[in-house]
């Protein structure tokens, strides 16, 4: 589907009440939704496309609400006039809309990398407090808004995962490291266990989080954006994405991340001794990677990919973080935490 503006126009005409349409305008689209700004003459929204289906969508965006809520910056979901987060489009077409966040994407890794290493300190203190707000929710209050019971087994999030790793057969592009991650993908699944049994902080997570995704204006947070995979989950699988996502894992950059944990840790008051998980996150988070981009490149989709950018890259990009991750000792990120939080003697 396309948003032109005439589909925009009926969309919310149909479902919302925000009052007469002022403009229309296209905005940077990204790998799961299609994004178009809308001015109404109640303010500023942004309508989102997912070639989703609605139930899923429904979920997620009841977790941004929650997350709203407590407080957390992010663009608030705004409900249909049926009182509903979503527009069932078709089966598996599904309409949002969240208001407007002013600013712009604080720094983008790998166009000005010294400058997102500059502002690691204000970025723990971002994810901190965040990750503070998000573990307030308790899991009493997200059942009374989604009684699914499956939605709250921790291991959901690798399901689909293993999907994928039963079709490797027939889904993987050609690469002659196939063979090896698939066998590193098959420990994998055996060291999970140990972190689903653990007793470790839970809240709602972005799952995808990366330094373009927070906005700023006038150097003060305006929001955290695209929580189009928000999930119930362990708060530290977050750090995991979020070390990949900045490149915090390469030992030239282990100052950063100790700047980073820093202000982490204060804001966001997680048990440090959590932090030994991180590389197996990482880990997960590589393998997701692979298996993503072996997805689109077999299923031959192309939405969201900016200029440059090739599913095949990204496909050939999980493989070198996987064996990059395999390369890190268990508590790396943990004594690197320890060295920079003692006190002086």
């Amino acid at each position: 589907m396309i948003l032109n503006n005439a589909l925009v126009k009926e969309i919310i005409n149909s479902n919302y009440d925000l009052g007469e349409i002022v403009s229309v305008n296209p905005l940077e689209s990204g790998h799961e939704s299609d994004n178009i700004k809308v001015t109404t003459e109640r303010g500023d929204y942004v309508i989102k496309y997912f070639p989703q289906e609605p139930e899923h969508l429904r979920e997620v965006i009841i977790l941004q609400d929650l997350l709203f809520s407590k407080g957390v910056k992010l663009p608030q979901p705004i409900k249909t006039i049926t009182d509903d987060f979503v527009v069932e489009y078709s089966p598996t077409e599904t309409i949002a809309i969240q208001s407007f966040v002013s600013g712009e994407a604080i720094v983008f890794r790998d166009k000005d990398p010294e400058k997102m290493f500059s502002l690691m300190s204000w970025f723990g203190k971002c994810l901190g407090e965040f990750h503070y707000l998000s573990k307030s929710i308790n899991e009493s209050e997200i059942r009374q808004r989604i009684p699914r019971e499956d939605f709250f087994d921790q291991t959901s999030g690798m399901q689909w995962v293993k999907e994928q790793y039963e079709k490797a057969e027939t889904q993987l592009p050609q690469h002659e490291k196939n063979k090896a991650i698939l066998k590193e993908f098959e420990i994998y699944l055996k060291e999970i266990d140990e972190l689903f049994s653990s007793d470790m902080t839970l809240g709602i997570i972005h799952t995808d989080l990366k330094p373009g995704d927070f906005f700023a204006e006038n150097n003060e947070l305006t929001g955290i954006l695209d929580f189009n995979g928000a999930h119930y989950s362990y708060i530290i699988n977050e750090l995991g994405t979020w070390v990949m996502y900045s490149s915090l894992y390469k030992p030239k950059n282990k100052t950063n991340f100790q700047t980073f944990i820093k202000f982490y840790l204060e804001h966001s008051k997680i048990p440090m001794q959590e932090l030994i998980f991180i590389p197996m996150l990482l880990k997960g988070r590589a393998f997701v990677q692979f298996f993503y981009f072996a997805y689109r490149i077999h299923n031959n989709i192309t939405q969201g990919l900016g200029e440059g950018e090739t599913n095949l890259k990204g496909f050939e990009d999980g493989i070198n973080l996987v064996e990059a991750s395999l390369k890190i000792p268990r508590t790396y990120f943990y004594d690197l935490a320890v060295h920079v939080l003692e006190k002086p003697k």
